[in-house]
């Protein structure tokens, strides 16, 4: 959570959004792709999309208890 909130006080809150979009966009171009490795990378996608979500919950909670 220390972590993220760093992050969070550190980078707007469209920078995380846009990461978890481009990360969303690799995970359907790795599904669409198929085989075992292309799922396992689109996984990986999937745990860079909820912590780019969290970022950006973490920064809109700094803002809101912080402005």
């Amino acid at each position: 959570m220390l972590r993220n909130l760093a992050a969070a006080r550190t980078s707007p809150p469209g920078q995380p959004l846009h990461a978890a979009k481009t990360f969303a966009e690799a995970a359907r171009r790795n599904l669409q792709a198929g085989g075992k490795e292309r799922i396992a990378t689109a996984i990986e996608c999937t745990t860079e999309i909820s912590e780019a979500v969290t970022r950006t919950v973490d920064y809109m909670d700094y803002m809101i208890d912080d402005p």
